[in-house]
């Protein structure tokens, strides 16, 4: 039992010093330790993080005008939950990320987001500024 922990103290320091995100962290720490098989065990850490782009286009959540917009603006942080989308390019240097859904755009911090708006560029400073202060 010893020698599984020092394995996956390694695989984790490894994952650390990459930056890789928390919950993938905590996703391979889960599996190696309780060999815990999902649906996505073929796919590595990097390929996670790389298939939004994949789960954009598969999805029927968001319409086909919005998902062109939404793929150029994704990163490699990004991430899709169930036909929105986090952490888009726009907000990077600002007190909040940008995400769309079906409706648009919309900012968000962990404590709040705003309406969804038909691009970027269109929601109000105002609304940018209400949103990083919930921050």
């Amino acid at each position: 039992m010893c020698e599984k922990n020092n394995e996956i103290y390694e695989k984790a320091q490894e994952y650390y010093d990459n930056k890789i995100r928390l919950n993938l962290l905590a996703e391979l720490v889960y599996n190696e330790y309780f060999k815990f098989n999902n649906l996505n065990e073929k796919l590595s850490l990097e390929e996670k993080r790389t298939d939004v782009k994949g789960k954009v286009e598969r999805s029927q959540k968001i319409p086909k005008e919005l998902k062109e917009q939404i793929i150029s603006l994704l990163t490699t942080d990004s991430e899709y939950n169930n036909g929105r989308v986090f952490r888009l390019k726009g907000f990077s240097n600002k007190g909040c990320d940008l995400g769309a859904d079906k409706n648009g755009f919309f900012c968000f911090t962990l404590r709040a987001r705003s309406k969804s708006y038909e691009s970027p560029d269109k929601i109000p400073q105002k609304v940018i500024k209400f949103i990083e202060s919930t921050g």
